[in-house]
């Protein structure tokens, strides 16, 4: 009995042991905020109109190539790409000055030819906030958490967009209504395909006010994936601090992530 006694313990103590490695090797710690700068581009553009995909479309692709920056293509009307209820709210902020191509970077108006070197300049900025993002899809929804961090002590209120974005959609010569005008590539594809928000809002929701140095914040978020996409589909998060004591846009860039 006593021997038996004694084995029960001894497994016991191997279990409590292999738990507590568990718990410093593989456990939860959560997602950690990196204190980088990333850049938002805009691009308005259709895939009627030529001179977006002549000139406009190299662009954003070279954009959206470069490490720390989310890049997001908002389709005008009259293109099966256009998302109605959200392309007036990109507008409205940042309009996109009556004709397109158009950009934006973060809150400053571009040219086509002055976009790259813009988007440059504003990752040397030091941020004073950061955002991580955990991201799951699971069938139809993709569940998306992020996490915020204030390096140092800001006034304001704070508010967090999260976008579900597309890639790879083909825009080729035999594309259908997808074929993009003013190229001649035969493997033209869209990328960076603005498709949805978590939010009736495009600008999200309030995150958090007046934060202390060292505030965190954390959302999460199910987002919907509609069947007619073509599944190429990823998340992104915007962190804005809302102004409306100023011109536009009210909701400032602070950074992003993907």
């Amino acid at each position: 009995m006593k021997k038996i006694l004694f084995a029960l313990v001894a497994l016991a103590l191997v279990f409590t042991a292999c738990d507590k490695d568990d718990d410093d090797n593989g456990g939860d710690k959560g997602v950690q905020v990196k204190k980088e700068q990333w850049a938002f581009v805009l691009n308005y553009t259709a895939t009627w109109c030529g001179p977006c995909g002549a000139n406009g479309a190299p662009v954003i692709l070279a954009c959206g190539a470069t490490p720390r920056v989310v890049a997001v293509k908002a389709h005008a009307s009259n293109d099966p790409m256009h998302n109605s209820a959200y392309y007036s709210q990109f507008g409205q902020q940042r309009p996109s000055g009556g004709g397109i191509p158009s950009f934006w970077v973060n809150d400053i108006k571009t040219s086509v030819g002055g976009t790259e070197s813009t988007m440059n300049n504003e990752l040397q900025k030091s941020p004073f906030a950061g955002l991580a993002m955990e991201s799951s899809r699971d069938g139809a929804n993709y569940d998306v958490k992020i996490k915020g961090e204030f390096f140092s002590a800001q006034q304001g209120d704070y508010y967090l967009s999260v976008f579900l974005l597309e890639d790879n959609i083909d825009g080729g010569p035999n594309a259908g209504s997808y074929k993009q005008n003013g190229t001649n590539d035969p493997n033209f594809v869209h990328n960076y395909v603005f498709r949805t928000a978590a939010t009736a809002s495009l600008y999200g929701e309030l995150a958090i006010a007046n934060p202390a140095a060292n505030a965190t914040f954390e959302k999460q978020y199910t987002i919907p994936v509609e069947s007619a996409w073509q599944q190429d589909v990823y998340p992104v998060a915007i962190l804005w601090k809302f102004d409306d004591s100023g011109v536009e846009p009210h909701y400032q860039f602070v950074n992003a992530i993907k």
